[in-house]
């Protein structure tokens, strides 16, 4: 014996099993099928390829989006940096002119108290002039 009893394997079996099968229209019947499914595994290697093929381009076409999503990313943060910065620079001058402004405003006004004053000192001397 050359399996053990347990495996289920005997002599009588594995002879059965050797034995071939002298039917010409199942031989014919077993060719067709091994045919048949030799074209089914010809077509699903095609189909394998096409989809291994298909995989490929999307993986490269996803690669490429990602690039270019990055490119547009790093794009961006460069923008959004320089507008900060001119925003930030814009905010100083604003500041700055708000400044001045008011310093001018306050000149007006004691330009406006002085020129007040002087007019009344002139038509204090003018009445005094006159009397």
């Amino acid at each position: 014996k050359i399996f053990s009893p347990e495996a289920g394997l005997s002599n009588d079996y594995l002879r059965k099993l050797l034995k071939p099968k002298h039917s010409s229209s199942k031989q014919w019947e077993l060719r067709k099928r091994v045919e048949q499914k030799e074209e089914e595994l010809k077509n699903l290697r095609l189909v394998i390829h096409e989809l291994l093929k298909a995989k490929q381009e999307f993986t490269s076409g996803a690669i490429e989006i990602e690039e270019q999503f990055k490119s547009m990313h790093d794009q961006a943060m460069k923008v959004n940096q320089s507008l900060s910065s001119h925003l930030q620079e814009e905010g100083r001058k604003m500041s700055s002119l708000t400044q001045e402004n008011h310093e001018l405003i306050r000149e007006r006004d004691l330009c406006l108290s002085k020129i007040k004053m002087l007019r009344n000192d002139l038509e204090k001397t003018k009445s005094e002039f006159t009397q």
